[in-house]
């Protein structure tokens, strides 16, 4: 009797140790974990102008949801952004057509035009004279335009004022005849090579740097994304000598940007690396909860300086 009163007790209190140390060692820190709050940084007062590039109707449609997750997450967490887009890649395809709608009419969500179709003639824009530039940057409006009096059925579109460049090359000739046409701000990386930064004037501004979610810069699904420690320490310590920095009443000005093929899974096509959407979410929102940061669109940009 004795003997089997002693064998429970063992047994019972091994049970406690196992419960204690299952709760301690996993449910415990998987519930702080979801409870914690993921907080930036930032040392001194920065403008964080949001950015997310290539938005294009000619992608599979299997990705068309990732659009609307990503219009849906800004919406919902009340954060201003900038999505660019390739205005001929807007075709009749109805899916992406309302999801770009709702690009177009949300609040948080300022649109910048990038070329026209992205293609080889967009690459090579600074090759052209003025003219032969001016002449595809405004096809490319022409055609926003044409689109979205189909998709919204409404005669007044309003244009993008922001510009993007693919290959981000353009020179003196671009940021001229980006004025002639309207807009009031190129915003884009500068590509060293042959090419020199094009310097902002007293009408028009130019913004040619910036920090990355990818760990190269570049986009691309194969691109891995830095921590939200490395891009707040990037953010920090951002330098450029060989350019033109903005600061706007003594706080700079410090662009962020990924693409959206960035989020692609490297291995499986049309899915959500699931990593990267929890980097880019939980640091928009450590960011948006910074009192050392405002975050702000490029015409947001124009309006405070001019």
């Amino acid at each position: 009797m004795k003997k089997g009163i002693k064998i429970l007790l063992v047994v019972l209190i091994l049970s406690i140790l196992v419960s204690n140390l299952i709760f301690f060692e996993v449910l415990y820190p998987y519930l702080l974990s979801k409870d914690k709050i993921l907080k930036s940084n930032i040392k001194e007062p920065t403008y964080v102008a949001l950015y997310v590039g290539d938005i294009d109707g000619g992608v599979s449609e299997d990705w068309f949801p990732f659009y609307e997750k990503i219009t849906k997450f800004h919406n919902d967490n009340e954060i201003s952004t900038c999505f660019s887009f390739y205005p001929g890649s807007i075709g009749d395809d109805e899916e992406f057509n309302k999801i770009f709608e709702e690009m177009y009419t949300n609040e948080y969500i300022e649109l910048m035009q990038k070329g026209y179709r992205g293609d080889v003639a967009d690459r090579n824009l600074y090759k052209l004279p003025a003219k032969g530039q001016k002449e595809i940057i405004k096809l490319g409006q022409d055609y926003f335009k044409k689109k979205m009096k189909e998709i919204l059925d409404e005669e007044y579109i309003k244009l993008p004022v922001a510009y993007n460049q693919l290959s981000g090359r353009i020179n003196n000739d671009t940021r001229q005849v980006l004025e002639e046409l309207g807009f009031k701000i190129y915003f884009d990386m500068f590509i060293e090579d042959d090419m020199d930064p094009v310097e902002s004037t007293a009408t028009f501004d130019v913004i040619e740097y910036g920090a990355s979610f990818t760990d190269t810069g570049e986009a691309g699904r194969e691109h891995d994304f830095k921590s939200p420690a490395e891009i707040f320490k990037e953010i920090n310590e951002l330098k450029r000598e060989d350019l033109t920095m903005m600061a706007i009443n003594g706080r700079k000005v410090i662009p962020l940007w990924t693409h959206q093929q960035d989020f692609e899974d490297e291995y499986i096509d049309e899915k959500i690396d699931e990593k990267k959407w929890e980097i880019y979410t939980n640091t928009i929102k450590a960011l948006n909860q910074d009192p050392n940061v405002i975050l702000i669109t490029p015409t947001e940009i124009y309006d405070l300086r001019h």
